[in-house]
């Protein structure tokens, strides 16, 4: 770009923003007053402006639009100083179509990463709401325990029924907002539970979709699958107790239960810290797998893990 317009572009835009000198800022006003080139950059850099201010709160870097922007006006400049020399009547509309390219390559690709990174936030969100109706409905239950397990054949989801609506009141916390249908789902949550007699099996099977739910606790997912193959010898009055398994105990989810696995039981932080380290739910969504996904821990934290297993083949 020509450093002439570099410099008219950057005064210009400083103008907008109000980030001049009140010299320049003179100078400026006086260059609009008289000069149509100074004038048409003014018009242009408002409109550039404006869309990227318009922008929701998805929107890219400012330092990543301001590339896009800045990429923009160069290539606006350079159609401009062409159609100076060549005087064909077609080359403004070239300019423009140019402009719009390079905008909407750039621009396009962040907008599609900034909602991602929105939906994953939510998604981390419902699992921090379901990590608080937890601790309330622990707090109040027999033995500290953590909700009991649905009583569905292979549906890895807490009893929705002992949680709704008094400790979990938006059925929307149940869908994680990363699926594609997760709008649809949560409209068929609100309709099914609107309904009598409320079909309970289809709420959780849905619910299932989005998230799996240990109900005992487990070091890591690789002790899904031996957890999952105990699960099926029992009857229903069972799924409520400890599961003892050749020699393995899972314990049903409670608060304290980490005292189960602490070795070293002089230390007073080792309590907390294996709160930490114990899964309470899964993000079950497809479409975390390939890129990772979130998982709620006992003490209530979220984190994302790049390396986060393919949790329905673990539960055949």
């Amino acid at each position: 770009m020509n450093p002439r317009d570099v410099e008219r572009t950057r005064l210009v835009r400083g103008y907008i923003l109000g980030t001049l000198s009140a010299a320049d800022h003179a100078d400026v006003e006086r260059l609009v007053e008289h000069s149509d080139e100074w004038r048409e950059t003014l018009e242009s850099q408002r409109k550039a402006i404006a869309a990227l201010q318009s922008v929701s709160a998805e929107s890219p870097p400012p330092d990543l639009a301001a590339s896009a922007v800045r990429r923009a006006i160069e290539a606006d400049v350079e159609v401009r100083r062409v159609n100076r020399r060549s005087g064909f009547p077609w080359v403004p509309v070239l300019a423009s179509a140019v402009v719009v390219c390079v905008v909407v390559s750039v621009v396009l690709p962040l907008f599609s990463r900034a909602r991602e990174a929105s939906r994953r936030a939510s998604n981390q969100n419902n699992l921090k709401q379901l990590g608080i109706v937890f601790k309330m409905y622990a707090d109040e239950s027999k033995g500290e325990k953590y909700p009991p397990i649905a009583p569905y054949p292979d549906v890895w989801m807490f009893d929705i029924r002992s949680v709704y609506p008094e400790y979990l009141t938006d059925l929307a916390v149940l869908v994680n907002p990363e699926l594609p249908e997760a709008e649809k789902l949560t409209e068929e949550l609100n309709e099914l539970a609107a309904k009598k007699p409320v079909d309970w099996e289809r709420i959780t099977r849905i619910a299932a979709r989005s998230y799996t739910y240990t109900a005992w606790a487990i070091q890591d997912a690789s002790e899904l699958k031996p957890l999952a193959e105990a699960r099926r010898g029992l009857d229903a009055a069972q799924l409520d107790g400890d599961i003892h398994v050749g020699g393995k105990t899972f314990y049903r989810l409670k608060d304290g239960i980490e005292r189960f696995f602490i070795t070293d039981i002089n230390n007073p932080a080792s309590s907390s810290e294996y709160q930490s380290l114990l899964p309470v739910v899964f993000d079950t969504s497809p479409r975390a797998r390939p890129s990772g996904g979130s998982i709620l821990y006992l003490d209530g934290h979220v984190a994302f893990e790049m390396d986060h297993p393919d949790i329905p083949s673990l539960l055949k």
